[in-house]
């Protein structure tokens, strides 16, 4: 995944529109410094780590059941990314204001 000088990040949302936009304004504001790819639920990327997909970073949404009501939300998801491999940075996004989401995400890495 990683090219010289580059780091790769997988960006997790399943608002295909925000997914994109966010995809498009990393590219635009990073050029070729990070490789992007996007995942619309936690599962899809977390298969792609389990592939040995090598990764630097995730960017996960806290929602991800739009498609699916049994799809993992970004604790769960963040929980296995660190059981896989631990030293991928995961970055949380969400519109929640409940403390308990923050806490929970600085809990488990």
């Amino acid at each position: 995944m990683k090219t010289q000088n580059s780091i790769s990040v997988f960006l997790v949302d399943d608002d295909n529109m925000y997914l994109h936009t966010l995809k498009h304004y990393i590219n635009e504001k990073f050029k070729s410094q990070i490789k992007i790819e996007a995942f619309s639920s936690g599962e899809e990327c977390l298969k792609k780590i389990e592939q040995g997909s090598g990764t630097d970073m995730v960017i996960l949404d806290y929602y991800l059941n739009a498609e699916s009501s049994n799809a993992m939300n970004g604790i769960e998801v963040l929980k296995k990314i660190k059981q896989i491999n631990s030293e991928i940075t995961v970055i949380i996004l969400s519109a929640q204001d409940k403390l308990e989401i923050a806490a929970d995400s600085i809990k488990y890495g």
